[in-house]
């Protein structure tokens, strides 16, 4: 008979699923990543050499 309970217990379980709207908010740290990757597109913004992967710095 617990099981019964449980599973009663379950149903409020797809209420909740409601909550995750909430959850977007937690996702700042997305743009928080992007900077990361500007840097690296911008290769002015690396020192001279900073960007050695670049043909440009052996170059020099």
């Amino acid at each position: 008979m617990h099981s019964a309970a449980i599973h009663a217990h379950r149903a409020p379980d797809p209420a909740p699923v409601d909550d995750p709207v909430p959850e977007p908010p937690p996702h700042q740290p997305h743009p928080v990543p992007q900077d990361d990757p500007v840097p690296d597109h911008n290769p002015a913004a690396l020192p001279a050499c900073a960007g050695a992967a670049m043909p440009r710095c052996q170059m020099v």
